[in-house]
């Protein structure tokens, strides 16, 4: 099934979150494409420039709430796209969607605002503010005020409390091979948000099939008590299907609706396997599929992903 390169184990809620890849104007194949390492305060930049200052994965000092039964992991910014762990009751929970960098009317940053699709209707579950990052040595730290308005009952049971407040992070090193990578490495290319416009299955199935996923009920039973794959009333299929690769080593796999609302369909974490950058390992909770890159330009792409049981997915995708 194709949900098994979407899903993973782990209890995933929809969030998303943004960057602006550098521009590179040179000609240069030797010049790096990344800049990993954007320092300042988000306060005297504008959205475009903190965009590239927050872009990465940061682990959370979650000392303050030590005690508490919620506590901060991680939170990654990615293109378009950002995944929060936190630790609930010692069991992982992630946490992803979308999210807006707001400049005031002096044209600096503001807040950031971090927004979750629930119940079928995009809200706003964090608002972050005086976000600062800082370098010292080849070390990356920043620190920041989090308001946390999580969605209440039992998945996040004290989090808003505990983790509202003064935060610090440190950021974590990126994939091997992208600090100084060249614009025609495949690391170089693969990094991003890539729409995809074809897919096809050992299985027979299809990418109109997997945007069909979101208005199946695979636990409901017909009028005479036949337990199979149901369609919601009045849902419309998912218009469009984003696959989101970091340069930290996380990929994320947003389903667009047709009302432009992203929900994340599954999150995991991908790294190359051989010098060549042509095969990865796919983390997908406690499996690893394998994928094989048949062909990579800086616009498209074309893969092909082996899950254990011997699926295979070939599927191909333009770079958004």
């Amino acid at each position: 099934m194709m949900k098994k390169l979407a899903l993973i184990s782990l209890f995933i809620v929809a969030f998303s979150c943004s960057k602006d890849n550098d521009d590179n104007n040179s000609n240069s194949s030797d010049t790096p494409v990344f800049n990993l390492e954007a320092v300042g305060d988000l306060s005297e930049q504008t959205a475009v420039e903190a965009k590239k200052t927050i872009y990465g994965k940061w682990n959370l000092d979650s000392s303050s709430s030590a005690r508490a039964a919620c506590k901060f992991v991680s939170i990654e910014f990615m293109d378009k796209s950002f995944l929060m762990t936190l630790n609930v009751s010692g069991q992982p929970k992630l946490v992803s969607g979308s999210f807006n960098v707001v400049e005031g009317s002096s044209g600096k940053v503001e807040n950031i605002k971090l927004n979750l699709i629930y119940n079928k209707s995009e809200t706003t579950i964090a608002n972050i503010t005086n976000m600062v990052v800082t370098k010292t040595g080849d070390i990356l730290n920043c620190s920041f005020d989090v308001k946390l308005s999580l969605p209440s009952g039992d998945a996040y049971p004290g989090c808003n409390d505990a983790l509202s407040g003064k935060v610090k992070a440190g950021k974590e090193k990126p994939v091997e091979g992208t600090s100084g990578a060249s614009k025609d490495s495949n690391i170089a290319k693969i990094i991003g948000v890539w729409n995809w416009t074809s897919l096809s299955s050992s299985e027979g199935e299809t990418l109109d099939d997997f945007k069909n996923e979101i208005c199946l009920d695979e636990e409901s039973s017909d009028a005479e008590g036949s337990t199979g794959d149901v369609f919601y009333d009045n849902c419309e299929p998912a218009k469009a299907v984003k696959l989101t690769i970091s340069a930290y080593g996380t990929y994320v796999l947003t389903l667009v609706h047709s009302s432009g609302a992203e929900m994340t369909e599954g999150a995991g974490s991908w790294k190359f396997t051989n010098s060549d950058q042509t095969k990865a390992d796919i983390m997908n909770g406690p499996e690893t599929l394998k994928m094989e890159l048949i062909s990579i330009t800086d616009s498209k792409i074309s893969f092909k992903v082996v899950h254990p049981e011997g699926e295979v997915e070939t599927i191909s995708a333009d770079k958004i």
